[in-house]
């Protein structure tokens, strides 16, 4: 039984060995991608990939140096921890003392420099010999690696000695850069690694590759628009496309008739590296000039409008990333539409892919949370009388427009709505009497009120917290009390339009004291669903799933079965020992029965009898 299970115990630590060993094998290190002429040692040492070589013959310093140099290489410097283990092991093929790059000039007031190097080449007082650290010799010096005991030391510059080249590893065919962990996709030939970067892919790319390099996947570019009805400033279109690393040349709009067109007047037109922006205002002068044909863009209907937009590479030609995109506004729905995609594509005759878009809706790119005010998480339920803060947060999608919300209009009510309360009013003030203070910013992307004592309604357990708020598209967002304004008024019929608005609902809890203030914690619940699910751009959310170093959990996994089989061994040896032992007592007492009474043994292995 024992056998069976010590082998069942080594089967299963072999097998999962060498699983280990499987996924170690699954991530190439980036020696796999590097290598060195024959005859030279390839060499990691973190930061850089290095190939070395101990020579055959002995020369002097400034020979040595020099023959280096026609290989492409120079004496070994800038020896770091990990580099004088390396020269250590490879020095060990001769086993005898070699020159390094250490060198000073003649003169008591001259430096060690390590030769060869770019700038001062001034070598650091913790890489000198011992010697040099101590005191300073008028004469030339220069530095060699004593094998025995491992150390630097110096010399007279003429004597011969074994000698230690460096250079930087080459990539293999495909690969480039620091590294060579960068794989580039060239077409006809991989890249040239002897060649300068800007000419390593001498035929271009692969298809679906761009770069100098042809290591970066080309992509679509991705638009993403805004409807927007500001106060008094009326409405307009801001249009965002991502050109990902790709340059278009020809980014221009259709008319109502499909034919290409200038832009309406006041149309704004920003352009960096990688974005494209467009601010296309609708007014009393634009609006005409679509409705003639006259500028870009095309009216639906008195509160709808659409633009039709032809991205491409080169003008006249088709290339495989170039698309026209269609977008649409409809300014009494824009904040509550939805994403969508809908690609067309010919399958008979090459045109230019299509696609129709949705503008982004802001309404989910805001949120109101009650917070503890201790911890600052949000909560779902609280013992009333507990520290509390409303918080708002916004941008919280992958590249949101918003720079800031100004909130107004805050009450809190119950459920059923019969009990409520205004905390703030229209202007972002608070009201007369309100247990709370008005919004102030926090960060870039949230505002929240000061403290104040969670309350609720007589007969109610919830409250609703509720607030309007505005965009805020630039950074001249103003929040907390303000001048007297209008929020989202028609200039014409003065009717107030769609409002934001955004809301969090509470559930408030009896008061509980504490006798044990040493024990007290925060008396909240957590708002789990929303902590995780919403998250600022930029944050960092570490998984529950930790990363074991194969090498490491094979020891472990060693030093268990040694462990394992020892314990065996010593149940074994412990039954062994106390079979023994019984056996010892019974002969003994035997024994004693044989002597002290003439007794005889009627039976094989039976104890002594008496008469």
């Amino acid at each position: 039984m024992r056998a069976t299970l010590l082998a069942v115990i080594v089967f299963d630590v072999l097998l999962l060995g060498n699983v280990l060993c499987n996924l170690q094998s699954a991530f190439p290190s980036s020696k796999d991608n590097s290598f060195c002429p024959d005859g030279w040692a390839l060499v990691d040492l973190g930061p850089d990939i290095t190939c070395l070589y101990i020579s055959n013959s002995t020369k002097s310093f400034y020979d040595a140096n020099s023959t280096c140099v026609k290989a492409g290489a120079g004496l070994v410097k800038n020896i770091t921890p990990k580099k004088h283990t390396a020269m250590r092991n490879v020095g060990s093929k001769r086993s005898q003392d070699f020159w390094v790059g250490l060198h000073k000039e003649r003169g008591y007031d001259k430096i060690f420099k390590w030769v060869g190097t770019v700038g001062d080449g001034r070598a650091e007082f913790f890489s000198l010999p011992n010697t040099a650290r101590e005191y300073v010799s008028f004469k030339e010096q220069c530095g060699y690696f004593s094998y025995e005991p491992g150390e630097l030391e110096l010399d007279e510059c003429e004597t011969e000695n074994y000698f230690m080249c460096e250079k930087p590893s080459e990539c293999k065919d495909g690969f480039f850069g620091s590294k060579c962990k960068q794989q580039c996709h060239c077409k006809g030939e991989p890249c040239n690694r002897r060649e300068r970067e800007e000419n390593r892919c001498l035929w271009g790319c692969e298809p679906g590759w761009m770069g100098a390099m042809c290591d970066q996947v080309k992509q679509e570019p991705e638009v993403k628009y805004y409807c927007i009805d500001p106060p008094n400033k009326g409405k307009y279109v801001y249009i965002r496309i991502y050109t990902k690393g790709v340059v278009y040349n020809s980014i221009y709009g259709l008319d109502k008739n499909y034919e290409r067109s200038s832009w309406c007047k006041k149309t704004q037109i920003t352009r960096s590296a990688d974005l494209y922006v467009i601010s296309i205002l609708l007014d009393d002068n634009t609006v005409p000039q679509m409705d003639d044909g006259k500028c870009a863009g095309e009216r639906v209907d008195n509160t709808t409008y659409e633009w039709t937009l032809v991205i491409q590479e080169n003008e006249g030609i088709l290339l495989e990333n170039d698309v026209q995109v269609t977008i649409q506004c409809n300014f009494t729905q824009a904040e509550t539409m939805t994403i969508e995609q809908d690609y067309n594509i010919s399958s008979s005759v090459v045109e230019m892919k299509k696609q129709k878009v949705a503008p982004e809706t802001t309404d989910d790119d805001v949120m109101l949370q009650v917070v503890d005010a201790y911890t600052g998480l949000p909560i779902t339920e609280g013992v009333i009388g507990s520290s509390v803060k409303l918080q708002i947060k916004f941008g919280l999608l992958t590249d949101s427009l918003l720079k800031g919300v100004m909130a107004y209009n805050c009450i809190a009510q119950s459920l059923d709505g019969k009990r409520s309360i205004h905390l703030i009013n229209t202007d972002g003030c608070a009201e007369q009497n309100s247990p709370v203070s008005v919004f102030m910013k926090q960060d870039t992307h949230t505002i929240a009120t000061q403290w104040f004592p969670l309350f609720t309604f007589e007969g109610s357990n919830d409250v609703l917290f509720q607030c309007l708020f505005d965009f805020c598209f630039d950074d001249s967002c103003n929040v907390g009390c303000r001048e007297p304004t209008r929020h989202r008024r028609d200039a014409a019929s003065g009717e107030r339009t769609a409002e934001h608005a955004t809301s969090k609902t509470i559930r408030v809890l009896p008061s509980v004291h504490s006798h044990n203030t040493a024990d007290h914690k925060p008396a909240a619940s957590v708002d789990s669903n929303q902590h995780k699910q919403h998250h600022m751009p930029g944050e960092h959310h570490w998984s529950y799933l930790m990363y074991i170093n194969p090498v490491t959990c094979g020891l472990f996994l060693l030093l268990l079965l040694i462990f394992l089989i020892m314990y065996v061994s010593f149940l074994h040896t412990l039954r062994k020992s106390v079979e023994n032992v019984r056996r010892e007592i019974e002969g003994s007492r035997s024994r004693d029965k044989f002597l002290n009474c003439g007794c005889r043994k009627p039976l094989k292995d039976k104890d002594y009898v008496c008469p």
